[in-house]
């Protein structure tokens, strides 16, 4: 397929584009991506109680107390 249909050959683009499809037309997609990247960092706090609960071998509830309601917002 790469040898018949010439991947890397520059295609004509459209005077005034095609625009945005409709599923990124929404206006909530504004807010996705940044709520996207506050969960991701809100679980480097339970992540990083974890991993030191795991190394110090205090495997009991305390830090999963700890962590609920960090584990709840993100």
């Amino acid at each position: 397929l790469a040898f018949v249909a010439s991947p890397f050959a520059r295609q004509v683009a459209p005077v005034d584009g095609s625009g945005l499809t409709p599923s990124l037309q929404n206006p909530y997609m504004m807010i996705h991506p940044p709520l996207l990247y506050l969960g991701y960092v809100g679980m480097t706090i339970p992540f990083a109680f974890a991993a030191g609960a795991l190394l110090s071998g205090r495997t009991d509830e305390r830090w999963i107390i700890a962590t609920r309601r960090w584990t709840l917002l993100a």
